[in-house]
């Protein structure tokens, strides 16, 4: 349901046309969109995260299966440090060490991977570069303001420790009210974003 708010009002857009501005490099806002989605160990993350990446690339030469490749490899580089991780927690639970200790033995593979991964992921993908004529404090007000519910969840979750499932459901309910969705639209964004296939 965020991510049909995000896309269907525009703010997905503006989000990534804002980051494009700041950083003057699509392949950065390529891997940037899924490694924050990534934050999220959700099931069906990819949901999100694939429309992100599609409007990152926007400009660009690239095929579907190396966008795919982008959109999986950076969604999953946090698996190896991330608390938020099932598999991290029971790591750690079965080796007898704290998470902190296994973070720091861990923290090479992310690291690997990314700059491996991005190397095979973005090999003779030329960036295109959107000159806008905006400034830069317009374009640092716009992605705050679109990824300020993104940004919300996550402190809700990391930062208060309240369940992932709250807290996107707060989110998503702060949406409804800040974008004015009447009884018939809301119902419309809930049955659209269900997918059988995903659950």
């Amino acid at each position: 349901v965020l991510e049909h708010i995000h896309r269907t009002t525009g703010t997905l857009a503006a989000l990534v046309d804002s980051l494009q501005g700041l950083l003057g490099d699509n392949r950065v806002v390529m891997g940037l969109m899924p490694a924050i989605i990534g934050l999220f160990p959700s099931a069906g993350g990819a949901r999100f995260s694939a429309p992100l990446v599609e409007e990152s690339a926007n400009g660009c030469v690239i095929d579907p299966e190396r966008k795919s490749y982008i959109n999986y490899l950076f969604s999953h580089i946090w698996e190896y440090v991330s608390p938020l991780y099932p598999g991290f927690i029971l790591t750690a639970t079965i080796a007898a060490v704290s998470m902190s200790q296994l973070f720091v033995w861990q923290v090479s593979f992310p690291i690997t991977v990314l700059v491996i991964g991005s190397v095979i992921g973005f090999r003779g993908v030329k960036t295109h570069p959107r000159h806008t004529g905006r400034t830069r404090r317009h374009d640092l007000g716009v992605a705050a303001k679109s990824f300020s519910p993104i940004l919300a969840a996550i402190v809700l979750v990391v930062g208060l420790g309240v369940d992932i499932a709250l807290s996107m459901a707060i989110v998503v309910a702060a949406m409804l009210v800040v974008y004015v969705y009447g009884p018939r639209r809301r119902w419309a964004a809930i049955r659209e974003s269900l997918s059988l296939n995903t659950l």
